[in-house]
């Protein structure tokens, strides 16, 4: 009886420690999983970056040339408004 009761304990002991074993495995997998998705985050983190710091470039971009049109358009302007005072100062010589 003594014997059966420890053969049934040994085997209560080598059943649990197997599923001590699988619960690590799984636990392993799990922390695996765990830092291939922090891993994909970070590459998603990073692509954000970069897509903003084009996205500023862009507007950067957009900026100095509306600043520039702003600039070609008051010059033009100013040369049609010259123009038109050389019109009326070279009608003065007409003969």
């Amino acid at each position: 009886m003594a014997i059966d009761v420890m053969s049934a304990s040994s085997q209560k002991v080598k059943k649990g420690s197997g599923t001590v074993l699988e619960v690590g495995k799984k636990f392993k997998e799990i922390v695996a999983s765990i830092e291939e998705v922090a891993r994909q985050i970070q590459d998603v983190a990073t692509a954000a970056e970069e897509i903003s710091a084009g996205v500023q470039n862009v507007v950067a971009t957009t900026e100095g040339q509306t600043a520039a049109m702003e600039e070609i358009s008051a010059s033009s302007e100013e040369l049609a408004s010259l123009a038109a005072e050389l019109e009326k100062i070279a009608a003065r010589f007409r003969v």
